[in-house]
């Protein structure tokens, strides 16, 4: 009995002798090939004033009328009487008889129509999105291999090539509560993929080639193809 016990004593002695020689000899190679520490990914810090370093800043090449500029921290726009890059987070609208016109790297252009606004929801080299939140919009896009995207209440569009022209028209009560509310996309040049999900949550998408119009009733959400 006492000899077995011995035998298992020093087996377990080797086992555990083994496993720290392993282990130092590990460290000792990966000390000799010089191991480098696996870097740590940047994230950009947010900044509510400022808009993400790696963002694109959009140009303001015309401007005719009564032009508004929100910065990103504003409650309202202010009015601008001379060009302003415009990026991230920012919004420009317009007021009657106006009009704006703002271009990114390469060709990507919003035509922004009297009484009209936009939001420059992201600007990053991977997508630039605009959400609209009035009037009559063109948006062209012929070789930028920048993908555009536009939200317009619950429709997205997403410009393959081409130009678009994206009207929202809505109705208001006394209460200023929404009451009829239409979308309609023009497709003028190239084509588009349009989605959305209906009150039932169901997702349909929609592509749109020169010709077609899209008519969109936000209320409903419901769409058909002319």
């Amino acid at each position: 009995m006492i000899t077995k016990l011995r035998i298992f004593i020093v087996t377990v002695l080797i086992g555990f002798c083994s496993t720290l020689v392993y282990y130092a000899l590990v460290d000792k190679a990966q000390s000799d090939l010089g191991s480098t520490p696996t870097p740590t990914p940047k994230i950009e810090a947010y900044d509510l004033e400022k808009a993400p370093p790696s963002s694109l800043k959009g140009k303001i090449t015309q401007m005719i009328g009564d032009v508004g500029w929100q910065s990103r921290v504003a409650t309202e726009p202010a009015s601008i009487t001379e060009p302003i890059p415009i990026q991230q987070g920012e919004k420009l609208v317009t007021g009657k008889d106006s009009k704006a016109i703002i271009q990114f790297q390469g060709d990507t252009t919003i035509q922004i129509s009297a009484e009209s606004g936009v939001n420059l929801t992201q600007t990053l080299p991977a997508n630039i999105v605009v959400t609209q939140e009035n009037g009559t919009v063109i948006y062209a896009q012929n070789e930028s291999t920048i993908p555009l995207s536009v939200r317009a209440r619950h429709l997205l569009i997403r410009l393959h090539e081409g130009s678009i022209s994206v009207q929202l028209a809505e109705k208001t009560n006394e209460d200023d509560e929404i009451t009829d509310s239409a979308i309609t996309v023009n497709m003028l040049k190239g084509s588009a993929t349009t989605a959305y999900n209906d009150l039932d949550y169901q997702t349909h998408t929609l592509n749109l080639v020169a010709g077609n119009t899209l008519l969109f009733d936000e209320i409903r959400r419901k769409s058909s193809i002319r």
